[in-house]
């Protein structure tokens, strides 16, 4: 049995992988910080929250447009390499934010 949209099921899985680890990035500096709620004023914990939710923003609709490639029947090979392209920029992203100014 063949999978229903399959490179739109596996970047669905690698956005949840990647969320998570968003997530624990976020929660080291919480626990290093001692901070439970909001940014309490630091600039790197600030930083790694809007990695995250520049992400949940985003993700859906790429998600979105790769089903919909893929149910057109358009996706070829091609379509696999271009999801992989996006998570690998959210990963390069997700460490982007951590350095420099605001």
């Amino acid at each position: 049995m063949t999978a229903l949209l399959p490179v739109t099921l596996s970047a669905a899985a690698a956005a949840a992988i990647l969320n998570i680890w968003l997530s624990i990035r976020i929660g080291a500096i919480r626990r290093a910080a001692g901070i439970s709620v909001g940014d309490g004023g630091s600039e790197p914990l600030e930083r790694r929250m809007r990695a995250q939710a520049n992400f949940v923003e985003n993700t859906p609709f790429v998600l979105a447009l790769i089903a919909a490639v893929e149910l057109a029947g358009a996706g070829g090979q091609w379509l696999q390499y271009v999801a992989a392209v996006y998570f690998l920029g959210r990963i390069a992203h997700g460490f982007g934010m951590d350095g420099g100014s605001m």
